[in-house]
Protein backbone atom coordinates (compact mmCIF):
# COMPACT_ATOMS: atom_id res chain seq x y z
CA UNK A 1 0.00 0.00 0.00
CA UNK A 2 2.88 2.37 0.82
CA UNK A 3 4.16 1.87 -2.72
CA UNK A 4 0.99 3.37 -4.22
CA UNK A 5 0.55 6.23 -1.77
CA UNK A 6 2.66 8.78 -3.76
CA UNK A 7 0.66 7.98 -6.92
CA UNK A 8 -2.64 8.38 -5.07
CA UNK A 9 -1.51 11.73 -3.64
CA UNK A 10 -0.39 12.97 -7.08
CA UNK A 11 -3.70 11.83 -8.62
CA UNK A 12 -5.77 13.58 -5.92
CA UNK A 13 -3.77 16.81 -6.31
CA UNK A 14 -4.12 16.65 -10.12
CA UNK A 15 -7.90 16.14 -9.94
CA UNK A 16 -8.24 18.97 -7.40
CA UNK A 17 -6.14 21.29 -9.60
CA UNK A 18 -8.10 20.51 -12.75
CA UNK A 19 -11.42 20.90 -10.93
CA UNK A 20 -10.39 24.23 -9.43
CA UNK A 21 -9.16 25.46 -12.80
CA UNK A 22 -12.44 24.53 -14.47
CA UNK A 23 -14.44 26.32 -11.78
CA UNK A 24 -12.30 29.46 -12.10
CA UNK A 25 -12.60 29.41 -15.88
CA UNK A 26 -16.39 29.20 -15.69
CA UNK A 27 -16.53 31.93 -13.05
CA UNK A 28 -14.37 34.31 -15.14
CA UNK A 29 -16.38 33.88 -18.34
CA UNK A 30 -18.35 37.03 -19.05
CA UNK A 31 -21.97 36.69 -18.06
CA UNK A 32 -24.14 38.24 -20.76
CA UNK A 33 -27.72 39.00 -19.83
CA UNK A 34 -30.79 38.35 -21.94
CA UNK A 35 -32.29 41.46 -23.47
CA UNK A 36 -35.17 42.61 -21.23
CA UNK A 37 -38.65 42.93 -22.73
CA UNK A 38 -38.65 46.72 -22.32
CA UNK A 39 -35.48 46.97 -24.45
CA UNK A 40 -36.52 44.74 -27.33
CA UNK A 41 -36.87 46.13 -30.81
CA UNK A 42 -40.22 46.99 -32.29
CA UNK A 43 -41.08 45.30 -35.56
CA UNK A 44 -40.61 48.51 -37.56
CA UNK A 45 -37.50 50.66 -37.48
CA UNK A 46 -37.59 54.36 -36.75
CA UNK A 47 -34.99 57.09 -37.17
CA UNK A 48 -33.30 56.24 -33.84
CA UNK A 49 -33.22 52.50 -34.41
CA UNK A 50 -30.05 50.48 -35.06
CA UNK A 51 -29.03 49.06 -38.40
CA UNK A 52 -31.69 46.52 -39.34
CA UNK A 53 -31.79 44.29 -42.42
CA UNK A 54 -34.37 41.77 -43.43
CA UNK A 55 -38.05 41.25 -42.81
CA UNK A 56 -39.24 43.45 -39.91
CA UNK A 57 -41.78 40.75 -39.02
CA UNK A 58 -39.31 37.83 -39.19
CA UNK A 59 -39.79 35.15 -36.51
CA UNK A 60 -36.06 35.23 -35.66
CA UNK A 61 -33.93 38.27 -34.87
CA UNK A 62 -30.15 37.96 -34.77
CA UNK A 63 -28.62 40.95 -33.00
CA UNK A 64 -24.87 41.50 -33.24
CA UNK A 65 -22.71 43.81 -31.17
CA UNK A 66 -19.64 44.36 -33.30
CA UNK A 67 -16.48 46.37 -33.72
CA UNK A 68 -15.21 47.40 -37.16
CA UNK A 69 -11.60 46.69 -36.17
CA UNK A 70 -12.35 43.23 -34.74
CA UNK A 71 -11.07 40.39 -37.00
CA UNK A 72 -13.70 37.86 -35.81
CA UNK A 73 -16.44 40.44 -36.53
CA UNK A 74 -15.10 40.80 -40.07
CA UNK A 75 -15.16 37.05 -40.58
CA UNK A 76 -18.67 36.86 -39.12
CA UNK A 77 -19.91 39.53 -41.56
CA UNK A 78 -19.24 37.25 -44.54
CA UNK A 79 -21.04 34.35 -42.84
CA UNK A 80 -23.92 36.64 -41.93
CA UNK A 81 -24.51 37.32 -45.63
CA UNK A 82 -24.86 33.57 -46.17
CA UNK A 83 -27.35 33.33 -43.30
CA UNK A 84 -29.45 36.14 -44.75
CA UNK A 85 -29.67 34.33 -48.10
CA UNK A 86 -30.32 30.98 -46.44
CA UNK A 87 -33.10 32.11 -44.10
CA UNK A 88 -34.48 34.96 -46.26
CA UNK A 89 -37.69 36.40 -44.77
CA UNK A 90 -37.42 34.27 -41.61
CA UNK A 91 -34.39 36.22 -40.29
CA UNK A 92 -34.03 39.85 -39.28
CA UNK A 93 -30.47 41.05 -38.61
CA UNK A 94 -29.64 43.93 -36.28
CA UNK A 95 -26.17 45.44 -36.00
CA UNK A 96 -25.10 47.56 -33.05
CA UNK A 97 -21.80 49.39 -32.74
CA UNK A 98 -19.66 48.27 -29.84
CA UNK A 99 -16.18 49.70 -30.48
CA UNK A 100 -13.66 48.19 -28.08
CA UNK A 101 -11.18 50.51 -26.35
CA UNK A 102 -8.23 48.31 -27.37
CA UNK A 103 -8.97 48.94 -31.06
CA UNK A 104 -7.48 52.34 -31.83
CA UNK A 105 -9.65 53.18 -34.85
CA UNK A 106 -12.86 51.31 -34.01
CA UNK A 107 -14.79 54.33 -32.71
CA UNK A 108 -13.85 56.43 -35.76
CA UNK A 109 -14.89 53.58 -38.05
CA UNK A 110 -18.22 53.26 -36.26
CA UNK A 111 -18.83 57.01 -36.60
CA UNK A 112 -17.93 56.91 -40.30
CA UNK A 113 -20.21 53.92 -40.88
CA UNK A 114 -23.18 55.82 -39.46
CA UNK A 115 -23.09 58.22 -42.45
CA UNK A 116 -24.98 60.97 -40.66
CA UNK A 117 -24.40 64.26 -38.86
CA UNK A 118 -21.45 64.07 -36.46
CA UNK A 119 -23.39 64.61 -33.23
CA UNK A 120 -26.17 62.28 -34.32
CA UNK A 121 -23.65 59.57 -35.23
CA UNK A 122 -21.81 60.00 -31.94
CA UNK A 123 -25.09 59.72 -30.01
CA UNK A 124 -26.07 56.54 -31.86
CA UNK A 125 -22.68 54.86 -31.34
CA UNK A 126 -22.69 55.85 -27.67
CA UNK A 127 -26.28 54.59 -27.20
CA UNK A 128 -25.34 51.23 -28.76
CA UNK A 129 -22.26 51.00 -26.55
CA UNK A 130 -24.17 51.86 -23.37
CA UNK A 131 -26.86 49.32 -24.22
CA UNK A 132 -24.15 46.68 -24.72
CA UNK A 133 -22.49 47.53 -21.41
CA UNK A 134 -25.86 47.31 -19.62
CA UNK A 135 -26.17 43.75 -20.97
CA UNK A 136 -22.71 42.79 -19.70
CA UNK A 137 -21.02 42.74 -23.11
CA UNK A 138 -17.26 43.14 -23.12
CA UNK A 139 -16.17 41.20 -26.24
CA UNK A 140 -17.10 41.26 -29.89
CA UNK A 141 -18.83 39.82 -31.70
CA UNK A 142 -21.55 39.16 -29.14
CA UNK A 143 -24.69 37.67 -30.62
CA UNK A 144 -28.27 37.43 -29.44
CA UNK A 145 -30.96 35.31 -31.07
CA UNK A 146 -34.47 36.44 -30.15
CA UNK A 147 -33.05 38.40 -27.21
CA UNK A 148 -31.15 35.41 -25.79
CA UNK A 149 -27.34 35.52 -25.72
CA UNK A 150 -25.57 32.98 -27.88
CA UNK A 151 -23.27 30.79 -25.82
CA UNK A 152 -19.61 31.37 -26.76
CA UNK A 153 -19.25 27.66 -27.61
CA UNK A 154 -21.95 28.14 -30.29
CA UNK A 155 -20.12 30.99 -32.08
CA UNK A 156 -19.48 28.86 -35.15
CA UNK A 157 -21.54 28.28 -38.31
CA UNK A 158 -23.09 25.03 -37.05
CA UNK A 159 -23.90 26.46 -33.63
CA UNK A 160 -25.47 29.63 -35.02
CA UNK A 161 -27.57 27.69 -37.53
CA UNK A 162 -28.67 25.29 -34.79
CA UNK A 163 -29.75 28.20 -32.57
CA UNK A 164 -31.64 29.90 -35.43
CA UNK A 165 -33.35 26.61 -36.31
CA UNK A 166 -34.28 26.06 -32.65
CA UNK A 167 -35.73 29.59 -32.47
CA UNK A 168 -37.71 28.97 -35.67
CA UNK A 169 -39.01 25.69 -34.25
CA UNK A 170 -39.99 27.39 -30.98
CA UNK A 171 -41.84 30.14 -32.87
CA UNK A 172 -43.71 27.62 -35.00
CA UNK A 173 -44.98 25.87 -31.84
CA UNK A 174 -46.45 29.06 -30.36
Amino acid sequence: MKRYLPFVIVAVVAVATIGSGAMLYRAKRPHVLSIPEDKTLSAKSGPESPHIRGNPDAPVTLEEYGDFQCPPCGMFAAFLGQLEKEYESRLRVVFRNFPLAMHQHAREAALAAEAMDGEQARARVEADHQRGESLGINITPTLFINNQPLDPKDKNPEGIRAEINAALEKKSQT
